[in-house]
């Protein structure tokens, strides 16, 4: 199949989407993802034993800041790049600064530790299981985002 076919085939039986329709398919397909890859996770690893509190709770929350400003910003983006001619450098913007802040966070945190610990705080006992289950888990949202629009009877996102 060559591209301009391909092209023709895509716009084929288009109609317009709704004002809200496709922000609230989005945010309904996160929420589920969401919930299923919290499941996952909780299937996986259970509760932390000091959940509340402990050791490097301050961490754990930037942490946790950083990635549901990544998550409300890409479901952002998503919807205005869905639509052709919609404007998103301002979330772009974001999402660098976000990156920016927790990089700072990180050399902050290597600053004030000891030299000698450098490689352990890097590379951890945890960098192996990161590496697995970051793309792991991100499969349930991806999933329902893709399922959600198929169970509708449209294009995926």
């Amino acid at each position: 199949m060559k591209t301009d076919e391909l092209i023709d085939v895509l716009a084929t039986n288009l109609e317009p989407i709704k004002g809200g329709e496709l922000r609230n398919t989005v945010m309904i397909a996160l929420a589920i993802g969401m919930v299923a890859a919290f499941c996952l996770v909780l299937a996986m690893f259970g509760l932390p034993a000091a959940a509340p509190g402990g050791e490097f709770s301050a961490l754990k929350v930037l942490a946790l800041l950083f990635t549901f400003g990544l998550v409300a910003a890409g479901a952002s983006l998503l919807t205005k790049f869905a639509r052709p001619g919609e404007p998103g450098r301002k979330l772009l913007v974001l999402i660098g600064l976000l990156f920016l802040a927790i990089f700072i966070a990180a050399l902050v945190t290597l600053l004030l530790a000891d030299p000698a610990v450098w490689g352990s705080i890097v590379f951890g006992p945890q960098w192996a299981a990161c590496l697995v289950c970051i793309p792991l888990f991100a499969v349930a949202p991806f999933a329902s985002l893709v399922c959600g629009r198929c169970a509708e009877g449209r294009r995926p996102i």
